[in-house]
């Protein structure tokens, strides 16, 4: 005879994931093994709408601090990651020019 199936709530399973929770420690609070989680129909989908969630409100709120607040660590941080901007700008080429002649014949 098989084990009873253990509940798991998929809102609950968004609500962790969009917390930051690993999915690891989702299966630990429905007291499951991870296998059992991803065995789950649309537990991947749920799982991944929650990560995007916690992803938007990290994002909101590092914006929020940087562009609002005029945290300049934040700005630095957004600049080099949105605007891929360095501290270390790429030398610029200074090999010299090639000069290509082209013949046309009749």
């Amino acid at each position: 005879m098989a084990r009873p199936k253990k509940k798991i709530d998929m809102q609950e399973v968004e609500k962790l994931a969009s917390e930051g929770c690993t999915v690891a420690e989702i299966a630990a609070n429905f007291e499951v093994h991870q296998s059992t989680l991803y065995r789950r129909k649309n537990f991947k989908e749920v799982y991944e709408r929650g990560l995007e969630k916690c992803k938007l409100s990290v994002r909101r709120a590092l914006y929020k601090k940087g562009v609002v607040n005029g945290d300049t660590k934040a700005l630095i941080f957004l600049a080099k990651n949105l605007l891929e901007m360095s501290d270390n700008p790429q030398q610029q080429d200074t090999a010299q020019e090639q000069v290509i002649r082209v013949v046309l014949e009749d």
